[in-house]
C-alpha cells in the first residue's frame, strides 16, 4: 500500500507529463492541410485525402473557406494566432484578389491583393 507521500509523488509526476505533452505540437486530424500553420485539426470537404471544397483547419492559426488539394484557394477568412485576420480572395495561400485585412488593433486594409501585398486600396 502506497502512502500519502507517494501517492502525491506519482501524482505530481503524472501531471508534469500531462503538461510536457500539452506543450508539443499538435497532431494533425482529418484531411492534410498544406499551411504547417493549419495544422492540427480539419474538419470538411476532403478528396483524396486532402483537404478540398469548404473546411476549417485549425492549428497555430486557423482558416475558415475553400481549399482545394489541401491548399487554401478560393474565398474565406484567415486567422493568425495574433489576432489579425484575412477575408477575401485568395490563391495557392496567399491574398490574392479583393480583400480585406484587419489587425488586432483595428486597423483594416481593404481593396486588390497581389501575393499578400495591398495594390489597389478602396
Amino acid at each position: 500500500m502506497l502512502n500519502k507521500f507517494s501517492r502525491f509523488l506519482i501524482l505530481l509526476s503524472c501531471s508534469l507529463f500531462l503538461l510536457a505533452c500539452a506543450a508539443t505540437p499538435v497532431r494533425h486530424v482529418g484531411c492534410y492541410v498544406a499551411d504547417p500553420a493549419l495544422r492540427g485539426n480539419y474538419m470538411g470537404a476532403c478528396q483524396n485525402g486532402k483537404a478540398h471544397g469548404v473546411g476549417r483547419s485549425t492549428g497555430q492559426d486557423s482558416y475558415e473557406g475553400e481549399f482545394v488539394r489541401g491548399i487554401v484557394h478560393g474565398k474565406g477568412t484567415y486567422y493568425w494566432h495574433d489576432g489579425d485576420r484575412y477575408t477575401g480572395d485568395l490563391r495557392n495561400g496567399k491574398a490574392q484578389g479583393k480583400g480585406v485585412f484587419i489587425s488586432k488593433s483595428g486597423e483594416r486594409k481593404s481593396g486588390i491583393w497581389v501575393n499578400n501585398v495591398l495594390q489597389t486600396p478602396e
